[in-house]
């Protein structure tokens, strides 16, 4: 009999997984949240040494992207005056439409109107695969791991990311 999985796996020298959930909260109006310091966590708890770690938003207005936090970049010039000229809160969307729209609406609860952070969300990326070497993320210089929630307009909310780590089990 194996005692653990990781011991079954290592004799056929095959891959284990890992998996794990946490949740943020965004505040009001902020842009992003930089999560790799908790990435990094994760991968220092599961003991990983060469690996490969997927990070998922599980929202459909959420992002999730690897990039500098140099503050002109994401609020002022590119990220932020680009959604807004692609996605503006103030826009049309068909989404927000209750005499068009008919399709995932629930009954119990009044729907937001957040088209525009769908679409934002649409072009951007809801996950990234980040490397683990030598026990750490391989990322360049000024490469962080950043979340994005794109409807968090006019409220306070709690999302939760997915995070899986993919490694070779040595003999």
């Amino acid at each position: 009999l194996y005692h653990s999985c990781e011991q079954f796996f290592k004799r056929r020298g095959m891959r284990t997984i890992e998996f794990s959930e946490f949740s943020v909260r965004q505040e009001k109006n902020q842009k992003y949240l930089d999560i790799t310091d908790h990435i990094q966590q994760q991968a220092t708890a599961w003991k990983l040494v060469d690996a490969m770690m997927h990070v998922l938003a599980k929202h459909t207005t959420c992002a999730v992207m690897i990039q500098e936090t140099e503050s002109q970049l994401l609020r002022r010039d590119y990220l932020a005056t680009l959604l807004e000229k692609l996605a503006s809160p103030t826009g049309y969307y068909a989404h927000d439409d209750p005499d068009t729209r008919t399709e995932n609406l629930n009954p119990d609860e009044e729907e937001r109107k957040n088209g525009y952070a769908h679409i934002r969300a649409m072009l951007s990326r809801s996950d990234i695969g980040v490397p683990v070497q030598d026990g750490k993320l391989v990322l360049g210089t000024r490469q962080r791991i950043l979340f994005f929630d794109f409807d968090n307009l006019n409220s306070i909310r709690t999302r939760h990311i997915h995070v899986t780590a993919i490694r070779n089990v040595e003999h």
